[in-house]
């Protein structure tokens, strides 16, 4: 049973899939018998709507724009009249997408926390914040969608902002994303610091990760495709003539913020506690040896990134999903490139999986499953690796 009289959800919306979401929310609500009103934000008049205590419900639903919440919507939060304990929550839209059968989420970046500072700030008791991966509607950078795709990442929508209401409306809070949001400013300021304190290390083999058309049989194209990226981003948008430490900043603030979430991931999916993975996230990001890489021109940071990739997809095989099977393929074959010493862990993983599964499961159904998603990454790790040795047999009649 709800423990709130009454409801009010301000939003803004363009397209129309913050308008669906607030709906949806609105749904909850009705089924709980909570009296309530869905009003647009360009037309609120918050001082006469919004009744102040701890039995009324304040939510405010909004898009992304430019991984923050749009100007108007903060301007707008901030002439909202005191909380006064009124309770309140968040809901962000984000761009998602799908290829396949595989669904990305967006990213909301601060947008959703942003507003519950400033609600917080004028005595709004915060009961939580949740973010939608609603269809990506950025059609000057990807294609729109069609109808049936659009609907379908849609529908897993839905049952999502109604689980995060009635969690809510039972008086629980609900803060799903604070663990990532804690991780990555943890990530970046740690790396703020030393990016200030240190001086990007280069060995001496190492200048010969420019020049990517000159590799020879032992270097590997990996990291020099990495480097040639950030160079390419810098001849676009012209930040600096030091590549050194456009490289080391790309390792730091990319690569290395993404491994700290990588890792999260991977502790997630083996134990299933935000608040281990949320320790184990952070771990990372205070080892020595590991940001002495990142802040070196050497190849250990993005094998990093590379390993933790493949290990993410690859701990979802049991989902049964063929395209899985493919992009951790590739990702292991791009580990190749980049440290070949992970030659052999293609194999190894579908050998340890059997062994460490098999006899537990003991049906057909688990080798049927899952054959198939090994036969596919083995086949893509030794087309990826075999490649390459060829390249190097025509090159330098040498595997």
């Amino acid at each position: 049973m709800s423990k709130y009289q009454q409801a009010l959800i301000y939003f803004m919306s363009g397209t129309g899939n913050t308008y669906r979401a607030a709906t949806w929310a609105g749904e909850e609500f009705n089924n709980q018998n909570t009296k309530m009103q869905i009003i647009p934000f360009d037309r609120a008049n918050p001082t006469t709507e919004i009744i102040q205590g701890e039995k009324s419900l304040l939510g405010l639903f909004l898009p992304t724009h430019g991984f923050t919440a749009p100007w108007v919507m903060i301007r707008f939060a901030l002439s909202l009249p005191a909380g006064e304990g009124t309770h309140a929550f968040i809901s962000v839209t984000r761009g998602g997408t799908k290829f396949g059968n595989i669904y990305m989420p967006g990213f909301e970046g601060t947008a959703a926390y942003l507003l519950a500072l400033i609600l917080k700030i004028k005595g709004y008791k915060i009961r939580g914040v949740i973010g939608l991966d609603m269809p990506l509607n950025w059609t000057a950078l990807v294609p729109g969608f069609s109808n049936k795709t659009a609907e379908k990442m849609n529908t897993r929508m839905k049952p999502k902002i109604t689980a995060f209401i009635n969690t809510i409306l039972n008086g629980e809070k609900n803060f799903g994303f604070w663990t990532v949001f804690s991780l990555i400013l943890i990530a970046v300021a740690v790396r703020i610091f030393i990016f200030w304190l240190m001086h990007p290390g280069i060995h001496t083999d190492s200048v010969t990760f420019f020049f990517l058309n000159e590799l020879d049989m032992v270097r590997t194209p990996g990291y020099p495709i990495f480097i040639e990226f950030l160079l390419s981003i810098n001849d676009l948008i012209p930040i600096t003539t030091d590549y050194i430490s456009l490289i080391c900043f790309g390792q730091l603030f990319f690569l290395g913020v993404l491994n700290s979430l990588l890792l999260y991931r991977i502790a997630y999916l083996l134990t299933r506690k935000r608040i281990f993975s949320l320790f184990m996230g952070i771990f990372y990001n205070f080892n020595y040896f590991i940001i002495g890489f990142e802040f070196q021109l050497l190849t250990e940071t993005l094998s990093i990134t590379l390993l933790f990739s493949v290990i993410v997809l690859y701990l979802q095989f049991f989902k049964g999903k063929k395209l899985l099977a493919l992009f951790a393929g590739i990702f292991m074959v791009l580990l190749i490139y980049t440290k070949p010493t992970f030659l052999l862990l293609g194999i190894f993983l579908p050998t340890l999986t059997f062994f460490g599964f098999y006899p537990k499961e003991k049906k057909v159904s688990f080798l049927k499953k899952l054959t198939p998603l090994w036969i596919l990454f083995i086949a893509v790790n030794i087309i990826g690796a075999g490649g390459w040795a060829l390249r190097n047999k025509i090159k330098f009649d040498y595997f």
